[in-house]
């Protein structure tokens, strides 16, 4: 895990070590939500707010958090 993120993971189809493509960065802002919920705060309904929400929400697939 990432030293900014150590108690979530978010896994998607593009290689970690690569910047995502411009047009579908999923991983940023799906990082900004789960930073600004913060792991005391996180529930079911929470995550699927994440995961429901644009840009995260992706017709084709959707990020995975673990």
């Amino acid at each position: 895990l990432g030293k900014d993120n150590l108690w979530f993971l978010i896994e998607t189809n593009y290689d970690n070590w690569k910047k995502p493509p411009f047009f579908d960065d999923r991983i940023t802002p799906c990082i900004k939500c789960m930073k600004m919920k913060g792991k005391n705060q996180v529930t079911f309904e929470s995550l699927f707010n994440v995961f429901s929400s644009r840009p995260v929400l992706n017709k084709v697939e959707n990020a995975r958090l673990f």
